[in-house]
């Protein structure tokens, strides 16, 4: 039984991960003899026999639009985000690799279905058409490895097609396109998915948000503050907790219950307690 890695072990995680990154992120156009073997071992092994037709196409987007001529659905979950979605096959790589190398024979199908994922990028399957997506045509990243482009798509296709992503946030196009200062602070502090609320107050900045929206102060700390804004919410009581992200190290702005009328009230809210003690630093 393994308790712990080696510190040769550790210094290999890193090397495992900037190896599937590089698979995932990998922008050459795929090689369709190769693609077709692929998906021919995966019908075989999900016991099905081989497509009749394979039908490629530049993005996931066409194979949804081609899909739909045959189900006349607009979403798909037997879509398979083959190459799209390869951490995992990264960590059970290491995991055969490096901590149980002898059991790898017991795996065989594991590591033929490695190989394959490599041929592919997004596919399709039906009992005798398959729509198989090519590869991005660019990927942006930000230091921390995740989907991040603040002047345009992070993720974008040959046909034009692609995805909006600030810090690895899948966010609207008008977000990304609109210069900070010309964004309406009042609409995306409405939004209603907290990860896009975010990356709109980084983007737009929250002491810009608080000046251009007038908040009053109800109560404050060094780390916290509970606020409202005049212009929001027909003059309610509506708190928000002004916060430091420790994180990611950018002011944070966060909802909160409008019986919160205090920053421990709020914190307790926030935390599902019903009150509030200050964490004990362990040393």
């Amino acid at each position: 039984m393994i308790s712990k890695l080696t510190e040769k072990q550790k210094t290999l995680v890193p090397v495992y991960f900037k190896k599937w990154l590089d698979i995932g992120i990998n922008c050459n156009e795929l090689d369709e003899d190769l693609a077709k073997e692929s998906v021919k071992w995966i019908y075989s092994f999900c016991k099905h026999k081989a497509p009749s037709s394979y039908v490629f196409l530049p993005s996931p987007k066409a194979c949804q639009e081609e899909a739909k001529k045959i189900t006349g659905k607009n979403s798909y979950q037997n879509q398979l985000y083959v190459n799209w979605w390869v951490w995992w096959v990264g960590f059970y790589d290491f995991i055969l690799e490096e901590l149980f190398p002898e059991r790898k024979k017991e795996f065989k199908d594991f590591l033929t279905y490695q190989k394959h994922i490599q041929n592919l990028h997004i596919v399709i399957p039906f009992a005798n058409t398959v729509f198989i997506s090519n590869r991005p045509k660019d990927i942006f990243l930000n230091e921390r490895m995740v989907l991040h482009n603040q002047n345009g798509m992070s993720m974008f296709y040959r046909d034009g097609y692609g995805l909006y992503n600030l810090n690895g946030v899948t966010v609207p196009k008008l977000l990304v396109e609109t210069e900070a200062k010309n964004l309406i602070p009042q609409d995306w502090l409405k939004h209603n998915n907290m990860e896009v609320r975010r990356e709109a107050l980084r983007k737009i900045g929250v002491e810009r948000l608080c000046e251009k929206l007038k908040y009053v102060s109800h109560d404050r700390n060094e780390m916290y503050e509970l606020i409202t804004f005049k212009e929001l919410h027909n003059g309610e009581y509506f708190p928000y907790l002004k916060m430091i992200n420790p994180s990611i190290g950018t002011h944070h702005i966060e909802g909160v219950d409008s019986s919160c009328l205090t920053i421990e009230q709020a914190l307790a809210w926030r935390n599902g307690l019903s009150s509030w003690t200050e964490p004990e630093i362990l040393t």
